[in-house]
């Protein structure tokens, strides 16, 4: 036998084959993995639009269609937000243009929750406390609830707070 030979046996060998192979695998996923990051949500890596939601305060949800309502948002799963305590101003050419509107009376009768799916949704804020959209939350929330109207009749008017009495009143957002 030749001295300058090198011997390795054949498990060895399999135990190298094996080694590099899952090399190459964890490369070529790691790889996979870079190129989808934007489309894969790494969970712990990153922060999702939940996190952005100030629980103590309302947020403006502005929708595909164009319809802003505003609220408290949470998320359901990863596919939905729910809305609730929900609030929107009418067209600017409705008799009510410039008040708040708690949403409840609709003809459709609507509970006071919205499913909203999360491809929906452009974008929300969180609102300031000092906002005109809070003061005029605040000052529907003072006033008492209207009688309940008897089982079979019209549903009653939606109720609407007195308009702003600040020197700007109550307007779509300019972003609209």
């Amino acid at each position: 036998m030749n001295d300058a030979a090198i011997v390795i046996s054949s498990r060895a060998l399999w135990r190298l084959l094996i080694a590099v192979l899952a090399i190459v695998l964890v490369v070529a996923l790691l790889g996979f993995a870079w190129q989808e990051r934007d489309r894969i949500d790494l969970g712990i890596f990153t922060r999702g639009a939940g996190d952005e939601i100030d629980r103590s305060t309302f947020q403006a949800v502005l929708l595909s269609g164009g319809q802003t309502y505003f609220g408290r948002l949470a998320t359901h799963g990863d596919a939905y937000f729910v809305l609730t305590d929900v609030y929107y101003l009418p067209p600017a050419d409705s008799p009510q243009a410039g008040q708040l509107i708690k949403r409840g009376a609709e003809v459709q009768g609507p509970q006071d929750k919205m499913v909203i799916p999360a491809q929906a949704l452009l974008f929300f804020e969180n609102l300031r406390a000092d906002g005109d959209v809070m003061a005029a939350i605040r000052r529907f929330q003072s006033q008492p609830p209207p009688p309940a109207a008897p089982s079979g009749a019209a549903p009653a008017s939606p109720r609407t707070p007195a308009p702003a009495t600040s020197a700007s009143p109550l307007r779509p957002s300019p972003t609209r």
